[in-house]
Parts: C-alpha cells; sequence; structure tokens
C-alpha cells in the first residue's frame, strides 16, 4: 500500500459512511450473531476464575477431558483459542465484542474497541496437559494467510504459501503460573498483514468487503512427553465428525462453528492436510494499523506556520556550552488536533458516529478519519545557521535544507539545541515542535509559550496561560506536571494509541506546512530537501511517520534509539520495567499470571495501530532511513552493574532494549553498515551499532563525545546526500 493517490476528501468519505451498502457491510443480523451468541453468552462462567487454568478470555475450569494431551476446545465453558474470530459475536459496528466482562482480561473494553486482532502479540492454545515443545514442527504447527468475510467471518481464500516455522514465526510454551507447560505459544517474529479497506490509498468503502486473516491448523504431531499425540477436544471431534453437511449437530453454536469449520478443511485439503490428523482449526482477523494515519496523510493540508527571530543564538541557553552558530525563532502552527484537550488523560480519538450503530463512534477501518476536536495552536522552534558558523548565514539559492527533529520521552523541542549547531555548520535550518502532552513546564523558562512572553509577541497566543502541549496539567497544586508524564498511559490505552498518532499526524502537518515557512531576511525553504531526525520516542514516532508520508515531502529519516512492539519494549526495559511492573502489582498483576500476560498481549493489541513496528517496512518502502543503536561491549557489564546511574560504559541501552530496536530493524528489513560506511546511488535502508555511548548520546557528549560526534555526523550525511551514503568513521566506536 502506497499513500501518493490523490487526496480523498472528507465529503466523499462522509458520503460512504452514510450509504446503505455501508450499513449492508456489518448488518446487524450478521451470521455470526445468530451462530454464535448462544456460545457466548456461557462465558461467565469464567468470570472470576483468576487462576489462569486456561490462559483464555472467556475461559472457566476445564471440564473432565479424556486425556492430558487434548487441545481445550469447548466453547460453551468458553474454552476457546486465542485470538479467534469467535469473538466477534454480535458487533454491530465491526468492532470486537468480547462478552461478558470478564476478570481475566484487564483491557477488554479497549480491545473492544478495535476491528481486529493484533499483528504482533501471541496466539495461545491451551492443552490438558504438559506439552513436549520438541513437538513444535512445521508440519504440526500450520499457518495460513488467509482472506476472511467482513460480514460472516468466514475464511474465504488463500493470501499466499503457508508461514515459516523460525522464519514467520516462533512457538514454544507459554509461562504462566498454575499451568505447567500447557499452553501453546505462538509468536510472530514480524508483523501479521494488517486488515484494510484501502486500495492505493484510497478508501474502499462499502466495496470492502474482505478482511485479512490468519487460519492455524494444530495437528496430532504435538505430543506430550511421554511421545502421546495430541487429541481433538470432544466438541471439535463432534464438529470434524458432522461434516460436511453439520447436519448431525443440533446445538446452534456448535452448528454455526461447524459451518465455519467446514471451510477450514477445504482449504487444509488443498494444502495436502489430512483432516484426520487435524486436532484444532481456527482463524482470526488482524486489526487494521495504516489506514487512519494514511488517510490523516492523504487529506491533510498546510496550515500557516510563523515564527519571527529571537534575537538570541544558541550561545544564550544556558548550561550546554553551544557556539553559537545558529539563530533562534520562535513561532506558532495551528495543527487539527483529534485528541481531548479537556479530558487528555482519559479520552481518545472518534469517528462520526457509526450509520448502523449510531452509538459507536471507534476508529476502525470501516469508519477510519476521526474528528478533529479543536484547532491547535502549537510552540515551534527553529535555528537558522549565521554568520558564525562553518557554512555561513547566506542561504542556498534552492533555498535552506530543512531538518524536523523530535524530542524523545518526557523531553521537550528544546532538545533541537544539542544538534542545532552542527547542522548549522552544515547549512541546515532546524525545526522542533513537542510531542503531544509535552513541552516546556518551567514558567520562568524565557522560551515558555505564552502571550505575556515578548519573545511571542505579535504571533497571537492567548492573552492569558500558555500554548504548551502539556496543557500546563498539574498534579500538585501550582506544580505543572513534568513534561510527557501522562504520555504512556496503561490506564488507557487506547489514549496511549492516540497519543502516537497524534504525534504523527502533527508531524504530519508540520512536513506539509513547512516549505511555506518563511525566515524572514534569512531566506525561505527548499521544499526539495525536508529530513526528519527523531530520538527515543521521537524515533518511535518517526517510524510512524515516515510509513504514512509520500517520499517527496520528507526525503530521509533517522532514527535514534527507537524500538518497536511498545508493549514488550516497556516490559523489557531496564528503565521503566520495575515502574511499570509496581505499578501492575498494585492493582494485582503480578509476572507469571494469566491477568500479567493477557494485559501485555492486549496492550500491545490496542496500541498496534500507532506502533512503529506496523510502518517501518513502508517506511523503507518510501524514504532511506538510518537507524542508531547503543548495544555495548561484548560482553557487556552485569545487568546490575548497568542500572547504575550515569549508565557505565560499555552498557547496552537502558532505556529503549535492544531487543526491541532489533525488532524494528528485521520488520524494516535494515542492513548494519561497518566503517568505513556505505555509499552508491540509490537509497540506503542502514543500522549502526554503536560500542560506546549511551541511550542519549546522540545529543549528550558526556557518555561518549567520540559516540555523539559521530552519531550526529552520520545523520548529517546521511540527510545532504538524500540517503545515499553514510560514512561511518573507524575511530569511532562502533560495530
Amino acid at each position: 500500500m502506497r499513500t501518493g493517490a490523490a487526496p480523498v476528501s472528507r465529503r466523499a468519505l462522509r458520503a460512504v459512511r452514510s450509504s446503505r451498502e455501508m450499513r449492508k457491510l456489518i448488518a446487524a443480523g450478521m451470521v455470526l450473531v445468530a451462530l454464535l451468541a448462544g456460545g457466548c453468552s456461557y462465558g461467565s462462567v469464567g468470570t472470576e476464575n483468576l487462576t489462569g487454568v486456561n490462559g483464555n478470555p472467556g475461559g472457566s475450569t476445564p471440564v473432565t477431558q479424556p486425556s492430558t494431551n487434548t487441545a481445550l476446545f469447548h466453547p460453551a465453558a468458553g474454552v476457546l483459542p486465542y485470538p479467534t474470530d469467535l469473538y466477534f459475536a454480535g458487533s454491530t459496528d465491526g468492532t470486537l465484542n468480547i462478552q461478558p466482562a470478564n476478570a481475566l482480561m484487564p483491557n477488554q473494553a479497549a480491545v473492544n474497541a478495535l476491528d481486529g486482532f493484533s499483528t504482533t502479540a501471541v496466539i495461545r492454545e491451551r492443552f490438558g496437559g504438559a506439552l513436549n515443545p520438541a513437538s513444535f514442527t512445521a508440519a504440526s504447527i500450520i499457518i495460513v494467510p488467509v482472506t476472511t468475510d467482513n460480514l460472516t467471518k468466514a475464511t474465504t481464500g488463500v493470501l499466499a504459501a503457508p508461514l515459516t516455522l523460525g522464519t514467520d514465526f516462533s512457538a514454544g510454551l507459554g509461562q504462566e503460573a498454575l499451568v505447567g507447560n500447557t499452553i501453546l505459544e505462538i509468536k510472530p517474529l514480524h508483523p501479521l498483514l494488517p486488515s484494510t479497506c484501502l486500495s492505493g490509498g484510497m478508501f474502499l468503502g462499502p466495496n470492502c468487503a474482505t478482511g485479512t486473516g490468519y487460519l492455524v491448523f494444530l495437528m496430532d504431531g504435538i505430543t506430550d512427553f511421554s511421545g502421546n499425540h495430541a487429541v481433538p477436544d470432544t466438541d471439535y471431534a463432534s464438529i470434524k465428525a458432522a461434516l460436511p453437511s453439520c447436519a448431525a449437530i443440533s446445538d446452534a453454536t456448535l452448528h454455526g462453528i461447524c459451518q465455519l469449520t467446514g471451510a477450514h478443511m477445504l482449504i487444509a485439503q488443498g494444502l495436502g492436510l489430512n483432516p484426520a490428523h487435524i486436532v484444532l482449526s481456527f482463524s482470526f482477523t488482524t486489526e487494521s494499523t495504516v489506514d487512519t494515519l494514511a488517510l490523516i496523510s492523504a487529506t491533510a493540508t498546510a496550515q500557516t506556520i510563523t515564527v519571527h527571530p529571537t534575537g538570541l543564538t544558541t550561545a544564550a541557553i544556558p548550561g550546554l556550552g553551544l557556539k553559537g552558530h545558529a539563530d533562534l525563532y520562535v513561532g506558532v502552527l495551528n495543527v487539527p488536533y483529534y485528541s481531548s484537550k479537556t479530558a487528555p488523560l482519559t479520552d481518545y480519538w472518534h469517528a462520526p458516529p457509526f450509520p448502523l450503530d449510531t452509538t459507536s463512534t471507534f476508529v476502525t477501518r470501516f469508519n477510519p478519519l476521526p474528528v478533529p476536536t479543536a484547532t491547535l495552536q502549537i510552540p515551534v522552534l527553529v535555528s537558522v545557521p549565521n554568520a558564525a558558523s562553518a557554512f555561513g548565514a547566506v542561504s542556498p539559492a534552492a533555498g535552506w535544507p530543512l531538518l524536523i527533529f523530535q524530542h524523545g520521552l518526557t523531553r521537550n523541542r528544546e532538545d533541537m539545541f544539542a544538534v542545532a549547531d552542527s547542522f548549522a555548520d552544515a547549512g541546515f535550518v532546524v525545526v522542533a515542535v513537542d510531542l503531544p502532552l509535552h513541552g516546556i513546564t518551567k514558567q520562568s523558562d524565557p522560551l515558555y509559550a505564552t502571550g505575556a512572553n515578548p519573545l511571542y509577541a505579535g504571533l497571537g497566543l492567548p492573552a492569558s496561560g500558555s500554548i504548551e502541549r502539556t496543557f500546563d496539567l498539574s498534579t500538585v497544586p501550582g506544580v505543572i506536571d513534568p513534561s510527557g508524564s501522562h504520555f504512556i498511559n496503561l490506564t488507557s490505552l487506547l489514549t496511549e494509541r492516540d497519543n502516537l498518532r497524534e504525534g504523527a499526524a502533527d508531524l504530519i502537518t508540520l512536513a506539509r506546512s513547512l516549505p511555506h515557512l518563511s525566515l524572514g531576511a534569512a531566506g525561505s525553504i527548499n521544499p526539495l530537501s525536508i529530513h526528519y531526525l527523531g530520538h527515543s520516542l521521537g524515533g518511535i514516532v518517526g517510524g510512524t511517520l515516515m510509513g504514512v508520508l509520500r517520499p517527496a515531502e520528507v526525503g530521509t529519516a533517522t532514527l535514534a534509539n527507537p524500538g518497536g512492539e511498545l508493549a514488550q519494549l516497556l516490559r523489557d526495559s531496564p528503565t521503566f520495567a520495575p515502574l511499570i511492573d509496581a505499578g501492575l502489582a498494585a492493582q494485582g498483576l503480578l509476572p507469571g499470571t494469566t491477568l500479567y500476560e493477557q494485559f501485555f498481549r492486549d496492550a500491545q493489541t490496542v496500541i498496534d495501530a500507532g506502533d512503529p513496528i506496523n510502518f517501518i517496512a513502508l517506511a523503507t518502502g518510501n524514504h532511506p532511513i538510518h537507524l542508531i543503536q547503543v548495544v555495548g561491549s561484548a560482553p557487556p557489564p552485569p545487568a546490575l552493574v548497568c542500572l547504575a546511574q550515569p549508565t557505565p560504559p560499555g552498557c547496552p541501552d537502558q532505556v529503549v532494549p535492544n531487543s526491541a530496536t532489533q525488532r524494528l530493524i528485521l520488520a524494516g528489513g535494515l542492513t548494519q553498515v561497518h566503517p568505513p560506511g556505505a555509499a552508491g546511488t540509490t537509497a540506503l535502508h542502514v543500522y549502526v551499532n554503536f560500542t560506546g555511548g549511551v541511550h542519549g548520546s546522540i545529543l549528550d557528549p558526556t557518555s561518549s563525545p567520540a559516540a555523539t560526534t559521530e552519531m550526529q555526523t552520520e545523520a548529517i550525511f546521511f540527510a545532504a546526500t538524500s540517503g545515499t551514503q553514510l560514512p561511518v568513521s573507524a575511530l569511532a566506536p562502533v560495530q
């Protein structure tokens, strides 16, 4: 999917949403409601079961099984694999409808706002007894990409050959307390294909008849440690025996599931699988991940961006010891704001009311564009090369090349000072804005954006209050909460997802507006030479941004210390994990329990649509990408030693773990570059491993001046050569 198609008008989208055909797309009488509602109504059996005996959202204590090697499947008791499209039963707007409320699923309400299942989270099935993981082979676990009917959720066709174990997915034992080795856990090794209602960047509307799904076959080659082969549960055995007519099954729920399973068996036969050896089959539809931001990118328009000089240079910034090679400008940009200014910690994006169910405003692939809640005036910070810079103060004839800089979590736009002088010496203007819920919080800061600040005079700021992106939120009366302290929001995962998407949406508007930026006597911008540098969270949001921006709008991107699969990133981060685990423990979610595992599984499912893991392949398809990570020495110091502050030399990144960065590298197909670097005439998609430095070294030379110099030099050359060259010094602390 590319986003270079002609823009889609909002009027056209509204017309499609209200069409009679759209009402047919997710019909109130969808087949699954009739077939499965009865089965889901029994899920309350397991609502208070907190021991994790099966690991399923609607689970309960399993009924007596004929053997310990049974693949558990008992819909009336809510014992099902996860994910499964059976959980769409009763939906009126195309979203999941997992019912009733279940204490084993802390994020159930958020998951029920989605139009499918995760492209990255684990897939699980429980067996009646302990499993032998050596039996998890390519012949015993088969996963087939399929199309699914958006109305019935039936599998309607095969998209591609079965996935490859070890390349596309791994299979192992799910580790949870009290269940032993009874859970088969399948983990995608790169994102699964998402569902979409876009074609060539255009919204299909009522013509969006199918989703993308995966059909899982578990075979009797799965064994326990005694070599006993897996067998189907009673209900699944009855379903197979009743095929193809299903006439022998009188129970309405199982009869409906039997019909869906019949489609599975047709595909199995086409693959040469013997149905007699299948102990369980189930299918699930993936959620849409790209649609909403792709359409925002297709419909966003340039806004007025106004800046004026402050009379300050970078040398005026206290405590940084900068050389003053760039003049500083402040300004404002108006952006459409889709989140809530009045409830920024609990609300999330909303679409117009869905035609079939007007109580639903969930943003899905069937209703993909959110409604702006406000036009938000946000502060802009700009640095411009001056006469003290190596480049000089005279703009190139085509205009200044420009770098968009995006800061990390809990930081603010002033982090751009750390790269302003080096980019000024290379002849770049640098522009920075704050991520949502970030900004300057010290009212004494000379760049605090308020109408009372003379530096902002004439820019149209309100007479009272500030326009900082933090909204000056205050937990302690009279003290503004630290920048970004509310961005990671595990109590409202839809809000966190949309904080990520809002950051990308704001940058789309900024990128589209920058060609019109006037610097007065200092010159103008070269609209064909706009580039991106994001650090940490700025690199994370940048990976998403570059997946939906057209190549001509922003040329290259350097992503410094980013990561993918953000729920797992937080879980593995030496910095964040202890804080998160303590907060979850206070709510009764302890590591190793069903509650804990399902919290993170479902958190990733919700966040997927804002996670760069689902955009980085698109980004590398459209733009040259340069990624930086700090891997430390080989071997690194002990983990406990690396927890010290400041981070000792030789330690890997202690904020974004290397595992999270590697996932992004793998999904993006990036190639490692070693000294002396890479050069050519075509776009590079590369990464560099640093053995020296720390998470923040691209901005702060304290840990390793050599690492900071190398990181910034790489970013400059990459942008200056339009992503075709990346010199890497043999003297730098790199692999």
